[in-house]
Order: C-alpha cells, then sequence, then structure tokens
C-alpha cells in the first residue's frame, strides 16, 4: 500500500479468495480455515521469493507480517495460530467478543439467508440479492452482510469524505456463505488458543465504530504475544484506514513496526 511504502515498508495487498479480482467458487465450498490456509501459502511465497511481479524481481522476505481488516483479522489470527509462520500481526477493526448488537443481528440475518441457498432446488443469488436490495449479480452460495448500500454505507463509515462515500458506495461485496457460516467456529479457536501467538501484536480500532467495539477485551486474549499495541482512532468507523484519521492508523502501524524490528 502507498501510505506504508511512503514511510519505508513494503506490503503486499490481497483480494480474499471469493473477492473482487481473485476467483469466485461456489460459496459453500469455502470456510474461514481455508482463508487461512491460503494466507500461509502466501506468506510461504513471500518468504521463498516464489511468486511473479510486475519488473520481474521478486525477492525473498526474511521477515513477514500479517495485517488483516475485520473479518481478515480473524483469518490473520487462525494463520498465527495454525501455521506459526508469521512475525507479528497488525489486527483492523477484528474483536472476537466485540461485535455489537447491530453487527450481531446482521451476521445472524446474512446466515440466515445462507442457509436458504443450501435449500434443494435453491436458484441463484435466492437470500442474496433481492433479499437485500443489492443491484448486483450474486454467485451461487454468497449474501450480503449488509442489507442494502446504506446500511453498508452506515455499518462501516463514521467520518469519511465524502469522496470516499461516493467512491465505495458500488463497491460492496457479497461474501461467500462458506466463510459467513464458519466465523463462530474461528472465534472459538481464537479463544482457546490465541495465547499461543508469541509475536509482536497491533491492535487498531475505530472509536466509532458500528461494528467492533471492546478494544481492550481483545488485548487481553493476545496473553503470550512478545508485546501488545493498541489504537483506538477517534472518530472512525469499522473502514478507519480510508477515512478521515487513516493518516494515524498508517503512522501508527509504521511506528509499531519500526519498533518491533520488523522492516
Amino acid at each position: 500500500m502507498l501510505a506504508l511504502a511512503e514511510r519505508g515498508h513494503v506490503s503486499v495487498s490481497i483480494d480474499r479468495l471469493g473477492y473482487d479480482r481473485s476467483g469466485k467458487p461456489q460459496g459453500t465450498e469455502t470456510c474461514i480455515g481455508a482463508q487461512a490456509d491460503v494466507t500461509n501459502q502466501i506468506v510461504e511465497q513471500l518468504r521463498a521469493g516464489d511468486y511473479s511481479a510486475e519488473g520481474g524481481a521478486t525477492p525473498g522476505f526474511a521477515k513477514v507480517v500479517l495485517a488483516g481488516q475485520s473479518n481478515g483479522g480473524l483469518i490473520a489470527n487462525l494463520t498465527a495460530i495454525s501455521f506459526g509462520n508469521v512475525d507479528g500481526l497488525s489486527i483492523h477493526g477484528w474483536g472476537d467478543l466485540g461485535f455489537t448488537a447491530e453487527a450481531d443481528e446482521r451476521f445472524v440475518s446474512a446466515t440466515g439467508r445462507c442457509l436458504m441457498q443450501l435449500a434443494p432446488g435453491a436458484e441463484p443469488g435466492v437470500g442474496a440479492g433481492a433479499a437485500t436490495g443489492a443491484l448486483a449479480d450474486i454467485p451461487v452460495g454468497y449474501t450480503y452482510y449488509d442489507n442494502g448500500t446504506e446500511e453498508f454505507i452506515t455499518g462501516n463509515f463514521a467520518d469519511a469524505e465524502p469522496a470516499v462515500i461516493d467512491a465505495v458506495r458500488p463497491l460492496q461485496n457479497a461474501h461467500p456463505c462458506g466463510d459467513m457460516t464458519t466465523i463462530a467456529l474461528g472465534i472459538y479457536q481464537d479463544l482457546q488458543r490465541l495465547d499461543e501467538v508469541e509475536i509482536p501484536v497491533h491492535i487498531v480500532y475505530g472509536a466509532a465504530d458500528a461494528r467492533i467495539q471492546g478494544i481492550d477485551v481483545q488485548e487481553s486474549l493476545y496473553g503470550g504475544a512478545t508485546s501488545v499495541r493498541t489504537l483506538l482512532v477517534p472518530g472512525s468507523g469499522h473502514y478507519m484506514g480510508v477515512e478521515r484519521g487513516a493518516p494515524l492508523v498508517y503512522e501508527d502501524t509504521a511506528a509499531w513496526l519500526t519498533e518491533n524490528d520488523l522492516v
């Protein structure tokens, strides 16, 4: 990401399986654990220099840190727990025990729509596009977390510039149902095993996040970490990295990387 590159750090942004430029398998044929497996494969390729890049150079990296936003934070945790192959964790807008009432309601509704799609003879998009009011062609086994565009905006943003809102408004993704229905299993693994993580941890929350609250509770779960640094971004929502407080997010992340010799 440019913001970290400007601060001297190499970063790679990944579209998860089922999203944007990555492949979109049938939505029930993946899960949160599979996403962690894929993430570990990427980590191994980065360490070995076994990947392709524009310009030809493919250096190997001796140190690899995982940063995850929202459910990506859960995936980063599970990757560290399961494979022990990363040197640090930067977790943004994820809390195993921090779901707000609004987040719980939307999660339960989305999970119910996923179950509708498992019914024999269910048509593509049943329980997805039509139920949410979002105008999109939904692959089989996918559903929206937010019930339409306005809930997508108000659920994720609290302090963004109008130009940012205009840019993200058409970008709402449907989620693979296999991911949605295995999040609870991933949380269970976190609660049982996060204290096994023995690396530096960085936790970033938006103070006005409509999804996740309780940064102190999440911090307490990393009992075995070599250090835990937290940042509560004033006024920011769930996607604090693109709101007005974004410079603080990147400055704090860069400082954490440098202080822990993760460069």
